[in-house]
């Protein structure tokens, strides 16, 4: 018998990151540039769409760089839902 007590899924938050990696960057009195080009981006614009929370697709290496550099735990990135319970018999 197997029972299954809820699924849970990992979802990424990208307007929470967004504003995780705004507020870290400004406190740091870095530029969108800056924080680009630390963090293997060839341009400010994916800073800046990363902040808007428009879903910029990026890598898991850049967004661990991201985290790393403005220390941003990357679990705070997510959220953790539980969708009903199972049950077999």
């Amino acid at each position: 018998m197997t029972k299954i007590v809820g699924i849970y899924l990992w979802i990424f938050d990208d307007v929470a990151f967004g504003i995780a990696v705004r507020e870290r960057r400004v406190a740091r009195k870095l530029s969108q540039r800056e924080l680009a080009l630390q963090t293997g981006f060839k341009t400010s614009t994916a800073i800046s769409h990363i902040e808007g929370g428009v879903g910029t697709a990026i890598s898991m290496d850049q967004f661990l760089n991201v985290c790393n550099i403005l220390e941003i735990p990357p679990s705070d990135c997510f959220d953790l839902q539980k969708y009903g319970e199972t049950s077999h018999g």
